[in-house]
Formats: structure tokens, C-alpha cells, sequence
């Protein structure tokens, strides 16, 4: 078996075509070639098996983790990676694939190469597995195994981030999320695109709201967030050139046409972001008051858009302009439900009282209120904590949740339920739950968390999300050295990346191991970058006194 191992790293140190396709320009070009025909597929449904043993090929090719790369880019495309809507993504099975050959090459590094990695964190991690594998709640693949395989890439990324390269995996997704953007603008051309994404109506009737190849502009705008941060990054680490502001302003239209409130507010915060890094860089002042005035224009430009565009779109972030708290202080949420409902994103089961259609009537009274959210409860709705209950009735409550798209209603009720049960709490209820009924003053909720965090410990527990927060700690620590000088840029990521897990639910979404890894390794990526500048400054030095004549100890 050694000798058989032997001879196969022979092979691959020897072969010069092994070598060059495993470099970084080769590893993005092949993907972005790969994604243009990847188009084809829209037309013509039988090629996505073409491309799915294509893409086999590549991940079969790939040198160690650069499997990861693929798996990564591929990621984005997953939702329409299909033959019919009705099919399992294709992108499952190359993610199965390429864990499965991934994991050998790590058992190869373990007991044949007699690598050692860190013990604590490979059992903590193992527990975490074995833990969310557990048959609570039913099985569900994408609900089962990919959060298990998602892990896996996050552990196996983690004890070897050294081979991995940050800067390749960034770019793997940004032009990832460019490219499913554009080709998704060309939807009437991509005939097949509409049948894996749905058209999510705007603030006006004629308005619909833009979500690529994902079935949520939400999530989408999540990708795009990332990538826009990541491109920050990248632009002001001198890693991606000229086609900086080509990719900017992409992103800044497609943010736009999401018309999703946690995109125009990230999307600002990642523009304001890059000013403040663009005004401390130490360049040429004309360089860097061009690249201010360019990244302002796009600015000025994208926000002209949004008013242009419709002043509607604005109304959604206040209470008395948006869609759906405008009738939050007066609890008349029929039309929310109804616009919930006409979009598939919510299962409401309506209140028939006095044998009516609507959920309830405009301005009634609190006695009223009070009679139907009873009635919700002896129908088996969880009911809110009595403190909980009379801040969501204040005038505050109503306006943050109207606010936050009523996603607080969803939060407490939740939150609620979890206090209620301790051994929900403490166990959770598996990954593959129903979603929780919410008595309210109107009707029953029935619907996600919206909320990461919360999902994964209705899912796991509070010993699964202790695990996770053992993860992280033990890996903190594990790494102290690399987690040090923080600045706008090394947390930027990460900081968009928590918003939006705030703000959704992603737990067992495909992206998701790739989202911790960008952001996390980008943290480490700016104190890697100055050490590495120190350490060329000393050899430098080194170097020109050893020319001198002087320092030979040294060398």
C-alpha cells in the first residue's frame, strides 16, 4: 500500500499537465469556463450531465483541497443544477464526491504520512456530527447529510488552512456570484431559469424582485453581500486589479434590484468600508482620491437608482412606508399575510371567525384581539412569555417589528417555545421539523425562525450550539497568533456574515461552509499579509548587508 501511495505522488510530482491544473489561474478559468457552458443547460435540460461529469472530472484532477475550490464555485449554482425542479441538485452529488475524496486524503495524511492535527478540536467536531446525525425529527438528506458534510468541510478547512489559499477561494466566489447574476438577467433568453426561481413581488405590482439562480432574493442578497465585502477585501490588498470597478458596479445594480432593506443597508456599509480603508492606504494621493471618487459615483449612482426607481422601495424601512408595518399598529394583517402567502413564504392558517374570509377586521377592539389570540392557543399555538407579549403590543414592539418584516413575532414565539420545553431546549428537535405555530392577535404564524442562531438550536440544542461555540473557541485559541490586529478589514466579512445570519435561516444551506470559511480566513488573511511584508522587509535587509560584506552570521 506504501509503495502504491508512493508512486502516485511520483506521478503527480512528475506530471507537468497534473501541475498546471492545479494552478490557481487554471483552477478559475476552467469554473468560469464551465459555469459559460453551464448556460447551455438552461436551453437544453439533458447537458447538465454533461457538466456534472465535467465538473467530476475537474474535482477528480484537483490536487488535495483544491477540491474545495470547485465544490465552492459550484455551490451557487446548485438550486438550478437540475434536470426538473422536481429533481435533487446534481450539486449534492458532487459535494458527496468531493467529501468522499477529500476524507481520503486526509486518512492518507493520518496514517500514512503520520500528520497530526489538533486532537480536542477533531473530537469536538466529531461529537458535533455524530450529535446532529442523530434521528430526531426524521431524515432528510438535504437536511441531515448536508449540514454533516457542510461540517466536514469546515473541520478538514480548518486543521489545513495553510493549504489553503484565500485569495483563490474569494475570487472562486465572487466571479461564482457574478456570473449566475448575469446569466439570470438573461432569464427571458434561459428559458428554464424560471422553473427553479420564483418571481417575488415588489413594492409596487409591476415591480419583482431580483434573486439570480436562488429561490429568495434574501438569500441571494446574502451571497452578494459576501462577495461584495470579500471584493473590498481583495481591491484594497492590491489582489484584483482594473476589473475591480467592472465587478462594483454589477453588484451595486443587482443590490439595487434585490430591493431587499438588509442589502441596501450592507451594501452602504461595505461602500463606507472601502472609503475609510481607501483613505488610510499608503499610496499616491491621485491614485487614491480616483479610486474614493469612483467607489462615491457608484455610490451616488446606485442610491439615484433606488429613488428612480420607485420611492416605494425607501418606504420599506420605515414603520409608516413599509408594505408590511403599515398595518402592524393597527394588527389589520391580512394584507401581509396575503402578500406572505401569494409569494410562498408563509403557511398561515386563517382565523374563520364569524364565519369570514379575512384573517380580521380593520381597528377592532382589544377585547376582540384578545378573544382570537385565545382561540390560537386552545388550537395548540405556542403562546408568548406575558413579558413578550406586551412588548410586541407597544408601540415600540410594533414599530421594530413592522421594522424587521415581522421577523420578531417570529424570534420571541420561537424563543417562547424553547422556554416553555426544556427539553427542546436543551436536545432541540431535530433538523427536520415542522415549523412552530404562533399565536398572535390575528391568525396563527406558521414559519422558520428567520434567524440562524435560533434554528439551530430549535434543531440541535443548546449542547449542539455549545458545541459550536467549543469549536470556535478551541480554534481561537488554537490560532491566537494569527487572530490579532483587527481592523475594518478583517472583520468586515464576518460582520456582514452575521447580519444575515440574524436575519435568515441558513443552517443546512449549501453555501454556508463556505460563508464561515471566507469570513473567517479573511481575518487571519490582513495580519498574514503584514507578517508576510515583515518578513520580505528583514530578508531584504538581510540581503543587501550580506552584499556588503556584512551579517554573514546572520545568513
Amino acid at each position: 500500500m506504501r509503495t502504491l501511495l508512493q508512486k502516485i505522488e511520483e506521478l503527480k510530482s512528475n506530471n507537468e499537465i497534473y501541475k498546471l491544473i492545479n494552478t490557481p489561474n487554471y483552477i478559475l478559468m476552467i469554473n468560469i469556463i464551465l459555469s459559460v457552458l453551464f448556460s447551455i443547460s438552461l436551453f437544453f435540460a439533458p447537458f447538465v450531465y454533461v457538466i456534472f461529469g465535467l465538473c467530476v472530472i475537474s474535482i477528480i484532477l484537483s490536487n488535495g483541497l483544491n477540491k474545495i475550490y470547485n465544490i465552492c464555485f459550484w455551490s451557487i449554482f446548485a438550486n438550478c443544477f437540475r434536470v426538473s425542479a422536481a429533481d435533487n441538485s446534481m450539486y449534492a452529488y458532487i459535494l458527496i464526491i468531493g467529501c468522499v475524496l477529500i476524507s481520503v486524503d486526509f486518512l492518507i495524511d493520518v496514517f500514512y504520512k503520520k500528520k497530526k492535527f489538533n486532537l480536542v478540536i477533531s473530537i469536538l467536531y466529531a461529537t458535533l456530527a455524530i450529535f446532529m446525525a442523530l434521528p430526531i425529527g426524521g431524515f432528510s438528506f438535504t437536511k441531515t447529510i448536508v449540514p454533516i458534510l457542510s461540517l466536514f468541510i469546515i473541520f478538514i478547512s480548518t486543521i489545513k488552512s495553510n493549504e489553503i489559499d484565500f485569495v483563490l477561494l474569494a475570487k472562486i466566489f465572487i466571479y461564482g456570484i457574478l456570473i449566475s447574476s448575469i446569466i439570470s438577467v438573461f432569464r427571458n433568453i434561459f428559458k428554464r431559469v424560471t422553473d427553479f426561481n420564483f418571481n417575488f413581488q415588489g413594492p409596487t405590482e409591476n415591480t419583482v424582485r431580483f434573486s439570480a439562480l436562488f429561490t429568495d432574493p434574501n438569500f441571494y442578497s446574502t451571497c452578494l453581500m459576501i462577495a461584495l465585502s470579500l471584493l473590498v477585501v481583495l481591491f484594497i490588498k492590491d489582489k484584483i486589479n482594473w476589473h475591480f470597478y467592472f465587478i462594483l458596479f454589477a453588484f451595486s445594480i443587482f443590490s439595487y434590484m434585490t430591493m431587499s432593506k438588509m442589502c441596501y443597508i450592507l451594501y452602504f456599509v461595505n461602500i463606507i468600508a472601502l472609503i475609510v480603508a481607501l483613505s488610510f492606504k499608503k499610496q499616491v494621493l491621485m491614485k487614491k482620491l480616483l479610486s474614493i471618487g469612483i467607489a462615491l459615483i457608484v455610490c451616488v449612482l446606485s442610491l439615484f437608482g433606488v429613488f428612480k426607481y420607485s420611492s416605494k422601495t425607501l418606504g420599506r424601512f420605515g414603520a409608516e412606508g413599509s408594505f408590511m408595518a403599515k398595518v402592524a399598529p393597527k394588527y389589520d394583517l391580512t394584507d401581509v399575510f396575503e402578500w406572505m402567502y401569494k409569494e410562498e413564504e408563509i403557511v398561515i392558517i386563517q382565523n374563520n371567525t364569524n364565519n369570514t374570509n379575512s384573517l380580521t377586521q380593520p381597528n377592532q377592539s382589544l377585547e376582540v384581539e384578545n378573544q382570537i389570540y385565545q382561540e390560537q392557543i386552545e388550537q395548540g399555538a405556542v403562546e408568548y412569555l406575558p413579558a413578550i407579549k406586551n412588548f410586541l403590543n407597544s408601540k415600540l414592539g410594533r414599530w421594530l417589528n413592522g421594522l424587521a418584516t415581522f421577523r420578531l413575532s417570529l424570534w420571541l414565539g420561537y424563543f417562547s417555545y424553547l422556554v416553555q420545553n426544556p427539553v427542546a431546549l436543551l436536545f432541540g428537535v431535530g433538523e427536520n421539523p415542522e415549523y412552530l405555530k404562533i399565536a398572535t392577535n390575528v391568525g396563527i404564524l406558521q414559519f422558520e425562525p428567520h434567524n440562524s442562531f435560533i434554528q439551530f438550536v430549535y434543531s440541535y440544542g443548546l449542547i449542539g450550539f455549545g458545541l459550536v461555540v467549543a469549536i470556535v473557541v478551541m480554534t481561537i485559541l488554537n490560532n491566537k497568533n494569527k487572530f490579532k490586529n483587527f481592523n475594518i478589514l478583517s472583520i468586515l466579512p464576518i460582520f456582514i456574515l452575521f447580519c444575515c445570519l440574524m436575519s435568515l435561516c441558513w443552517v443546512g444551506a449549501y453555501q454556508v461552509p463556505f460563508f464561515i470559511l471566507l469570513a473567517s480566513f479573511c481575518m487571519t488573511f490582513v495580519k498574514r499579509e503584514k507578517v508576510l511584508t515583515s518578513e520580505f522587509k528583514n530578508d531584504k535587509i538581510i540581503s543587501n548587508n550580506s552584499l556588503k560584506g556584512e551579517g554573514d552570521e546572520n545568513v
